[in-house]
This record gives structure tokens, sequence and C-alpha cells, in this order.
């Protein structure tokens, strides 16, 4: 039984490895290929978000979740690096795009902060313990600064569940939901190269 439980963790580790990998690289083609970095702060039709803003924003729950939910450590970000050290900690975590961070944040350092996010993202997952069946450490998440003061819904969201819904969500699912929001950026700045 221990051999087909290993071999099930094996897959699944696999699988989780390999979605990681693909969204990495489906933000790399379809974004950072296509839509040049003078770009990525457009409001596109007079509103919404800009690729600065969602690739901040989805870099920094991945960071809070998997070095502050999940290990109980502390967040990888460096405000003073991207140019926004006024900010809040919970700013970047909210979905609206707050024009204070997205018309200022250092694009070269928002692109190695989140190859940094990702490359610790991806390492986790290889070497993960898979029994995913805790709660999230939400001390370490206000130690980051992320108040349930100022951000109730995220705690309330991430107290509800367990570890393995912050992997199926904060690692995986909701930077994909905003890798497509960014392709749909890049189609309404006539930049779809297809």
């Amino acid at each position: 039984m221990d051999s087909v439980a290993d071999a099930g963790q094996a897959g699944l580790r696999a699988w989780l490895v390999a979605e990681h990998r693909d969204l990495v690289g489906r933000f790399q083609a379809q974004i950072g290929a296509t839509v040049p970095a003078s770009r990525w702060r457009d409001h596109v039709d007079g509103g919404g978000a800009s690729v600065a803003w969602l690739r901040f924003h989805t870099a920094l729950h991945a960071d809070v979740a998997l070095h502050c939910a999940i290990a109980g450590g502390s967040a990888l970000v460096d405000r003073a690096a991207l140019g926004i050290d006024g900010t809040a900690a919970h700013v970047g975590v909210g979905e609206a795009d707050d024009p204070a961070v997205s018309e200022v944040i250092d694009l070269g350092a928002l692109e190695d902060y989140c190859a940094t996010v990702d490359a610790a993202v991806g390492t986790w997952l290889a070497g993960a313990d898979l029994a995913l069946h805790r709660p999230a450490d939400l001390a370490a998440v206000e130690a980051a600064g992320i108040t349930v003061e100022a951000v109730p819904w995220l705690h309330r969201l991430w107290g509800n569940g367990d570890i393995g819904a912050l992997v199926r969500w904060e690692l995986l699912g909701h930077p994909l939901s905003h890798v497509g929001e960014m392709i749909s950026l890049r189609s309404r700045m006539g930049l779809n190269p297809f």
C-alpha cells in the first residue's frame, strides 16, 4: 500500500510541477514575448488592470501564500527594490489596479521578483510534503503586514481552507486566471499574434 501511495504522490508532484512550468511558460510566450514593456502600464479601454499590476498582484499572492501562509516564514517582496517602498504591505493583494503602484513600479525589478517567486514555487512544489491538510499560518501573514484589518476577505479565504487550497488556487489557479486576463489585454491592445 505504501508503494501505491508513494506512486500516487509522485504522480501528483509531477503534475503540479508540470502545471507550474506550463503557467510560467504561458506568461513568457503569450505576454512577455508579445507585449512590450512600454505597454505594461496601459489601462486598455480606459480602465481595468494593467499588465504591470496583474504581474505584481499574482507574484505577491504566490509569495505570501508560499512563504508566509504555507511555510510560516517571511515574504520575499522587496518594495524598495520595486520602487514602491512607500506603500503598505497589503497593497497589491487586491485586484483593483492601484496607479500609485503600477505607474511607478520598476519593471525590471518586477520581472526579477516574479522570476524569484516562480523559481521558489517550482522548487517547493518539486520537494513539498504533499500532506497538505493543515491550516494556513495566518499569524505569518499578519507578521508580513497583510493584516486582517486591511484585507479581511483574504484572511477569511485562506482561513477557511487548508494548504492544499492555497496550492490549487494561489500557486496555480489564480496566476493562470490572470494570465488569461493579460492575454485578453494583449488582444485588446491589438498585439494578438494569431
